[in-house]
């Protein structure tokens, strides 16, 4: 199971918007420990107003050949040929892998400055319609797409796409997208296991922080240190919560509701505080690693990895366990 699965991490967004957050520093920091934990991809996301994550991952392929940039792109903001165009020639001065993330969501008080008023639904068909239109213009298909939002004729882009195949990951919350972008890596939504069900597809993963010491007790109280209480935070989170529609918003409004959220395999705390956007699984090594096989063991091929620089190194621990389990 552990050689079965791949692994990404986030590059850790500015999202408080802090005067003294060294980009430069974090970003060759995160090349370093993301190289050397042999993670697939960096997830560079669309969270940190200051930075555009293209002019990041570009950075980061700088620094190394071996960094490969996961790159978070809304739709809304660029045209499929403008996203193809800068791929291509990224490919053509690095030799990194690059891959996409297409999501719907973004800043609610910037999509409504943007009178970008579609609903939950109508983004996911312009997402769909996106990735169906990069497809068509990277595989140079000779046929017409025509869809809602975008149409391409057959045309050859300059310059053509010749590398690697190109990897998608999509939002599971885009469920309309399974059957019709079925080359995607899709990112489910995560519940607790015992609420989780199996795999929709071979290519289904999931987003999750970790936090992992010698006891569960240690790593409760380093969450504590690592994500405090925070009501600024805890303002944003319910008003970002308020503005969203998603299927899987809606279920976790209920469960926080009704349950805790310090149960140790499903932590919410860093979420509920606007400190990150996963629910974290903590506890001792073994105990991270285990859970993490758990949700393997339901078809889940690949795990988006939430934590902060200074916990690369139990994070490295935790892949250890995984990685020498025997299939």
């Amino acid at each position: 199971m552990g050689n079965e699965l791949f692994f990404v991490n986030v590059f850790p967004p500015n999202d408080r918007q802090s005067t003294d957050f060294d980009y430069r520093k974090s970003l060759e920091d995160v090349v370093k420990y993301s190289t050397d934990m042999q993670f697939k991809y960096t997830l560079m996301t669309i969270g940190d107003k200051r930075m555009d994550p293209w002019v990041l991952a570009q950075r980061g392929m700088e620094i190394s050949s071996a960094y490969s940039p996961l790159v978070a792109v809304n739709p809304f903001y660029q045209h499929p040929l403008h996203v193809v165009k800068k791929i291509i020639s990224l490919k053509h001065l690095y030799k990194s892998k690059i891959a996409i993330n297409l999501v719907t969501g973004s800043f609610f008080s910037e999509l409504k400055s943007l009178k970008d008023d579609l609903t939950f639904e109508e983004r996911s068909e312009r997402l769909i319609d996106f990735f169906q239109s990069m497809q068509s213009l990277i595989n140079q298909d000779k046929k017409t797409h025509s869809g809602s939002f975008y149409t391409v004729e057959p045309a050859e882009v300059f310059p053509k796409y010749t590398f690697e195949k190109f990897d998608f990951f999509v939002s599971g919350s885009q469920m309309s997208a399974l059957n019709t972008c079925k080359e995607a890596h899709f990112v489910q939504s995560i519940r607790p296991l015992e609420e989780m069900p199996a795999a929709t597809t071979q290519n289904c993963g999931l987003g999750i922080g970790v936090c992992a010491r010698e006891t569960r007790e240690e790593a409760l109280k380093e969450m504590k240190r690592l994500y405090p209480d925070d009501r600024k935070g805890e303002m944003l989170f319910h008003l970002s919560l308020a503005n969203s529609s998603t299927p899987w918003n809606r279920w976790f409004k209920n469960y926080i509701a009704n349950n805790s959220q310090e149960r140790a395999d499903f932590y919410l705390k860093p979420m509920t505080n606007f400190w990150c956007s996963s629910p974290f699984v903590v506890g001792t090594y073994q105990e991270v690693a285990d859970r993490i096989r758990a949700y393997g063991n339901l078809g889940y091929k690949f795990f988006i990895l939430d934590f902060v620089p200074e916990e690369a190194g139990h994070v490295k621990k935790i892949l250890e366990i995984i990685r020498s389990t025997k299939n």
